[in-house]
């Protein structure tokens, strides 16, 4: 195989499995609502052109945390190149706290000799704080700052959109 493997890595509700299913294009993942805790509770993959997809359990559900850290470990150890993905989510306009600590969780767990890169996806942003994200003004610095804190050089913007699960 001469694809990337795309790992992507959030708590739950972030949407990990709803954007996998997204960029596939069919339901691959389980994806939707789910209370009291995540929906995925077990490390899958999916062969899609020549690229693998891993979804993985939310790490700050207390029920899974012991799954969610060795799905996260087994997945690393899959051969091939990595780009890793962390999906987390603004509220007022804010990162979530739980979710940049999930960040500075997995990356002083990864052993490597180099940093390793990865994005961040803040995802399901309301109309009002996308635009003010996009204008490149002071919320916008805000988020990057606190993002940039966990030493990724890149973030995705993912406007709110009707309710539609793959």
């Amino acid at each position: 195989m001469s694809g990337a493997n795309y790992l992507l890595l959030g708590n739950p509700g972030t949407g990990k499995s709803t954007l996998l299913n997204c960029i596939i294009g069919e339901q691959v993942f389980e994806a939707g609502i789910c209370y009291g805790g995540g929906l995925t509770e077990f490390f899958r993959k999916h062969e899609h052109d020549g690229d693998v997809f891993m979804d993985t359990p939310g790490l700050a559900d207390r029920k899974l945390m012991k799954k969610a850290a060795a799905a996260i470990t087994e997945a690393l150890r899959q051969s091939g190149a990595y780009k890793l993905f962390f999906m987390v989510r603004l509220e007022n306009g804010r990162v979530v706290a739980d979710d940049l600590s999930t960040i500075e969780t997995v990356m002083s767990c990864i052993e490597a000799t180099e940093d390793v890169p990865f994005t961040v996806i803040i995802n399901n942003i309301k109309k009002r704080q996308y635009k003010a994200m996009m204008e490149r003004g002071n919320a916008f610095k805000e988020v990057v700052t606190l993002v940039n804190a966990g030493k990724s050089r890149n973030a995705l913007y993912f406007p709110e959109r009707a309710d539609r699960f793959y």
